[in-house]
């Protein structure tokens, strides 16, 4: 996941369009025939890796945080690219924004204790429970460390801010991600606009967006609609 990270990072600075489409291959594989249902990757333990298509065993499972993580990683690069081009390679944003967060809340959040000091390396879908237990910060220390790297860096993941040539003319888009309480400051043009998310999600679907100092700009708002959520009649998309 780490080095797929990178050659997206690689792809985007070089404008090189043949690494996403390898990424995409990849990409598709895994989530479509290699990814549990919690989000988790990897089931087998020899090689801390993929197995066979659909091979996915529960209490063998190996899901290491650090894969997850690797994961939230991979997918918050992957909607960097041009939404446009990520649809030629049949993917779709609103999709991978949905493993984006299914991977933080779910596989990233399991492996770690509500009080942030003890993590699992592994994350097993069945367990007896005696060798599965969240240990204090360990050495060799891996995936504590990425956890709070990944914590740290929270603020990065929220929103999308891309701009887009219509008929001539740039047009700057907000895209809202992941929907948590957060306060965002985006240069735009010169311009400092603050972009105020409110909300209880994913207790309830009340979601409140504020933009501040935005007068002067003129903006386009995406809101992400969820696959799991009840509505239908929509472009799975990143919306407007």
């Amino acid at each position: 996941m780490y080095f797929l990270s990178g050659a997206s990072e690689v792809g985007l600075y070089l404008n090189d369009t043949s690494l996403l489409t390898a990424l995409a291959r990849l990409y598709k594989d895994m989530v479509e025939r290699k990814m549990y249902l919690t989000y988790g990757i990897g089931s087998i333990h020899q090689w801390e890796g993929f197995g066979e298509p659909y091979d996915l065993p529960n209490e063998s499972a190996y899901c290491e945080t650090c894969a997850s993580i690797g994961l939230v990683y991979l997918t918050h690069r992957l909607l960097k690219w041009d939404w446009d081009l990520l649809a030629c390679h049949d993917l779709s944003p609103g999709e991978i924004a949905d493993v984006l967060e299914g991977a933080l809340y779910n596989a990233v959040g399991a492996g770690v204790s509500i009080d942030g000091t003890s993590f699992f390396y592994v994350n097993p879908l069945e367990t007896m429970g005696a060798s599965t237990r969240r240990r204090d910060w360990f050495d060799p220390s891996c995936c504590p460390p990425n956890v709070a790297r990944l914590f740290c860096s929270l603020g990065e993941y929220p929103f999308l801010v891309k701009k887009r040539k219509v008929n001539g003319e740039w047009k700057v888009i907000v895209a809202v991600v992941l929907y948590m309480n957060c306060t965002a400051e985006i240069d735009l043009d010169g311009e400092k606009v603050t972009v105020i998310v409110k909300t209880d999600w994913p207790m309830t679907g009340k979601i409140e967006v504020h933009f501040e100092n935005a007068q002067d700009v003129e903006i386009e708002l995406r809101l992400r609609v969820p696959s799991w959520t009840k509505v239908r009649d929509y472009n799975r998309s990143l919306l407007t």
